[in-house]
C-alpha cells in the first residue's frame, strides 16, 4: 500500500512539474524542417531566418487595384496558421492592399517549439519587417492585424517599432500571467492560485522567455499610432474588459473601440460577417489616408 502512494506521488510530480505547464503554450510536439519548410513551392511564400535562427514563414499577396493603400501584416491566433486569413486577404487585396500572412514561431510552416506570447515573437515581426523592406521594398503605409494571440504580438509589436502605423486588434489579453489564470478557471471550472503561478514559472522555463514581459496592456501606454480595438460582447475566453482596458491605455484621437454583439473568442469574423470587414476597412482607409478604392466584397 505505501508503494502505491509513494508511486501515486511521483506521478502527480512529474505530472505537475513536467506535463502540466506545457499546456499553456500548446508545446509542439514535432517542430518542423527546414527541408519540409522548402518542399512546399506554394506560389509567393517566403522565409527567413530570425533572431535566434529559427525559419520562419509567411505568404505576400499583392493588391488588385491600380493604386495601392498600403501593406497588411496578418497574425494569428494560438494553435493555427496563416491559412486562416485566406478569406480577409482576398478581401484587402480587392480593397487596395498588399497583406503579408505571416506564420507565428511554433506554428504551421514556421519553426520553433514553444509560443512566448509576444515576447519573442515581437523581435519576428522585426526581421520581418527588415526582409520585407530589403526583399519586397516595403518601407511605408504599414499596418498590423492580429487576432488573440496574434493581437497581443502586434501591441508589442508596435510599441518598439516605428514601421508600423496603424493597427486591427481583435480579442486579445492585457496580461498572460492573468490570462493563464482565466484560461484554467474557464477549462478547468477552478483556479488554484500558487499552483497556476508555478505552472507559468515552469512554462517561462521551458519556452525560455520572462511571461512578465507579455503585457500588451503597457505596450499600449507606450503607442501613439491609430488602432482599431475589436472584441466579442460573449468572449469567455478573454473577456472583453481586457479589449476595453487596452483601449481605454491608447493615446491617438483615432483609436476606436468596435464591440462585435453575440460574437465569442473564435466566431467574431462569422458573426460580425460582411459589415465588419467594411467596418475595418473604412478604419484602414482613414488612417492609411487613401480612400479612392472601390470596395469590393470577399
Amino acid at each position: 500500500m505505501l508503494e502505491i502512494i509513494i508511486l501515486f506521488i511521483v506521478f502527480v510530480g512529474i505530472f505537475f512539474h513536467f506535463i502540466m505547464p506545457r499546456f499553456i503554450g500548446q508545446e509542439r510536439m514535432f517542430d518542423i524542417s527546414e527541408k519540409d519548410i522548402l518542399n512546399n513551392k506554394e506560389k509567393n511564400k517566403f522565409h527567413f531566418t530570425s533572431f535566434d535562427g529559427l525559419m520562419l514563414t509567411g505568404k505576400i499577396s499583392y493588391s488588385n487595384s491600380k493604386e495601392t493603400k498600403g501593406t497588411i501584416i496578418l497574425l494569428h491566433g494560438i494553435g493555427s496558421g496563416r491559412m486562416i486569413y485566406d478569406f480577409i486577404v482576398k478581401f484587402l487585396n480587392q480593397n487596395g492592399y498588399n497583406t503579408i500572412a505571416f506564420d507565428l514561431r511554433a506554428h504551421n510552416e514556421s519553426q520553433g517549439k514553444y509560443s512566448t506570447y509576444g515576447v519573442k515573437e515581437k523581435k519576428d515581426i522585426q526581421f520581418l519587417l527588415d526582409f520585407i523592406d530589403k526583399e519586397y521594398n516595403i518601407k511605408e503605409n504599414i499596418g498590423i492585424w492580429g487576432k488573440s494571440l496574434g493581437a497581443a504580438v502586434a501591441l508589442q509589436t508596435m510599441e518598439i517599432d516605428e514601421r508600423i502605423q496603424f493597427g486591427v486588434i481583435e480579442s486579445t489579453f492585457s496580461n498572460f500571467r492573468q490570462i493563464v489564470h482565466d484560461y484554467f478557471e474557464f477549462h478547468l471550472g477552478f483556479d488554484v492560485y500558487p499552483i497556476t503561478e508555478y505552472f507559468i514559472k515552469r512554462y517561462g522555463k521551458f519556452a525560455d522567455f520572462n511571461p512578465d514581459f507579455s503585457k500588451p496592456i503597457d505596450s499600449c501606454k507606450k503607442i501613439e499610432k491609430p488602432i482599431l480595438v475589436v472584441h466579442g460582447d460573449l468572449d469567455k475566453r478573454i473577456k472583453m474588459k481586457y479589449g476595453k482596458a487596452n483601449f481605454e491605455t491608447l493615446k491617438n484621437e483615432q483609436n476606436e473601440f468596435l464591440e462585435i454583439k453575440g460574437a465569442n473568442h473564435l466566431n467574431v469574423w462569422e458573426i460580425g460577417g460582411q459589415n465588419y470587414l467594411n467596418e475595418v476597412l473604412k478604419f484602414l482607409d482613414k488612417v492609411s489616408q487613401k480612400s479612392e478604392v472601390e470596395k469590393i466584397t470577399a
